[in-house]
């Protein structure tokens, strides 16, 4: 997962950088970035949609997410996989959905262990973190009010100890954001949260 989620960072980190670029050439120009892309895309023949900079960039963050919580999906479900098939009476009386409702990975693992692991998993920041960029996925995956509410609701359950806890992360300054304002920070912080959380997941699934 490792290897996985390394390469998909390294091109990630690559259209971070070309944006970057571009803001920093187009200021080095004493041009408007807007209009700098506006000239770059006609000299290249690339076909457009929009010349809004910030707009594409706001975007091109929350789409990092959503390939960066597929990963993540991926690791749980194997962690699950791999739970119900060393506890076989487990197994037999697991757990997929509640209230007619099919449970997200994560949460259908946490309720599906002993109490105690299953608070190994639930009370760290990061659970709640992760319950909040999945939203977020669904939000810009399936785009409408209601969805849109429902990440604003998870954003709003992060608690001030799990902002505080997110802010010791190193080089992490601007995250976890609100949905309308995702930002490249809140890729980081999904990342370093995920390489910090496989060991908790290791532990309790082991």
């Amino acid at each position: 997962m490792y290897k996985e989620l390394g390469a998909q960072d390294a091109c990630i980190q690559l259209q971070e950088l070309s944006a970057n670029y571009l803001e920093k050439s187009a200021a080095a120009m004493n041009a408007q970035v807007n209009d700098f892309l506006k000239l770059l895309y006609k000299a290249n023949g690339i076909p457009h949609g929009s010349y809004n900079f910030a707009e594409m960039r706001s975007i091109a963050c929350t789409s990092y997410l959503l390939v960066t919580h597929s990963l993540f999906d991926k690791m749980v479900k194997g962690c699950i996989r791999h739970y119900r098939t060393a506890n076989p009476a487990t197994d037999t009386q697991w757990v997929n959905s509640v209230g007619g409702k099919t449970l997200a990975p994560l949460r259908r693992l946490a309720h599906n262990l002993p109490k105690p692991e299953q608070a190994k998993l639930t009370s760290p920041a990061e659970f709640r973190l992760f319950e909040y960029y999945r939203q977020v996925r669904v939000a810009g995956t399936h785009v409408a009010d209601k969805t849109q509410k429902k990440a604003a609701v998870a954003f709003a359950a992060l608690t001030q100890n799990d902002i505080q806890h997110f802010a010791e992360y190193a080089q992490i300054c601007t995250a976890p954001n609100k949905p309308e304002a995702i930002g490249f920070d809140d890729f980081k912080l999904y990342t370093r949260s995920i390489k910090y959380y496989s060991n908790i997941l290791n532990d309790v699934c082991s």
